[in-house]
């Protein structure tokens, strides 16, 4: 099942939390069938530039837009900000810097989910 996330609410982070520009950390969603997969997607751009999050066909999912990233300070509203925009069942979102969204599946099959941002080609794949 898919572990992966990045500890936003611990010790203050460098801009980009550390990590090299125009990737995704993970770089793939390994799930089980039937697993509930809940991602923390966050646009933690330092400049006015906006990222996608895409899966391809078949792969469909909900997501809820908020603004303010850069003030994460817990669960659900607790600091993410105003929600800009509930999308169901979509296969991407566009988010702003510093927006970010809760993306939530259920997995009808077991394996890698691949995903990527269609505007920083190849590096977020």
């Amino acid at each position: 099942m898919f572990d992966g996330s990045l500890p936003f609410n611990d010790e203050p982070r460098p801009q980009g939390f550390g990590y090299p520009h125009d990737i995704f950390v993970p770089d793939r969603i390994t799930v089980n069938k039937g697993d509930h997969v809940l991602i923390h997607y966050v646009n933690i751009e330092d400049i006015a530039e906006d990222h996608n999050f895409m899966m391809e066909s078949p792969y469909r999912f909900d997501a809820v837009v908020y603004d303010n990233a850069s003030n994460l300070s817990g669960p659900v509203n607790g600091g993410k900000g105003a929600v800009l925009g509930t999308h169901l069942n979509v296969d991407t979102v566009v988010l702003g810097q510093g927006q970010n969204a809760t993306i939530t599946f259920n997995a009808s099959w077991a394996g890698v989910f691949p995903y990527r941002c269609t505007f920083h080609q190849p590096t977020m794949t």
